[in-house]
């Protein structure tokens, strides 16, 4: 089982790729829950009608979940898997929405979840810290519940190496965790497509704090 998260900025795009997929997709709109609205742009809107009041630029968490091809889950363990995502995420009983997007060819499907990180009280977003690992470790326990076979939860990347002396030496005089600002700024470009994204993902992480 592969999870792949990010923030993201824009509910209306979001929508609109959770409803259409990519070429040779058939996408389903499986669940909308906990909105107001029953239109998934509506409701998606709604939520940055309350980020804005929070100022809040990334009020939402997307998360995509795939197996490897030829695997399969009832829906039942989808739901258990997007439930167990908002779990250890802290995000229980935010509004969310669930759509499956199925190749048409080979009838693997998999799944994208979008929950809304607004807090309706505070107007403030939920805070994600490190939901890159917290992913990696729900989709290893998931594989041993569901019988899949495991899927390596480390990826090669230019930002896999030890700090330098000088780094520890800075973080020391800082009092500061050398290692989880470091895993923090590879979840930050793990899940950027670009510069501009890169730097918005730091952004949310670090106000999110």
């Amino acid at each position: 089982m592969i999870a792949k998260g990010t923030t993201h900025n824009n509910g209306v795009r979001l929508a609109q790729y959770m409803t259409t997929g990519k070429d040779g997709e058939r996408a389903e709109l499986w669940q909308l829950h906990g909105f107001e609205a029953t239109d998934i742009k509506d409701a998606f809107r709604d939520v940055h009608i309350m980020a804005e009041a929070g100022k809040c630029e990334q009020p939402f968490f997307h998360v995509q979940v795939r197996n490897r091809e030829g695997e399969k889950l009832t829906r039942q363990q989808w739901e258990m898997t997007a439930h167990r995502i908002m779990r250890i995420n802290g995000l229980t009983g935010q509004p969310y929405a669930i759509a499956f997007h199925i190749n048409e060819i080979t009838g693997d499907e998999h799944m994208h979840l979008a929950v809304s990180r607004i807090d309706a009280e505070t107007l403030k977003a939920k805070p994600l810290p490190f939901f890159k690992e917290r992913l990696n470790r729900i989709s290893r326990e998931l594989e041993k519940e569901f019988g899949l076979q495991p899927v390596r939860s480390e990826r090669e990347g230019p930002v896999k190496y030890a700090p330098t002396r000088s780094e520890y030496e800075q973080a020391r005089r800082l009092r500061v965790d050398i290692h989880e600002i470091r895993n923090t700024i590879r979840a930050c470009w793990e899940h950027s497509d670009n510069g501009r994204s890169f730097e918005a993902a730091q952004s949310a992480t670090c106000s999110a704090r």
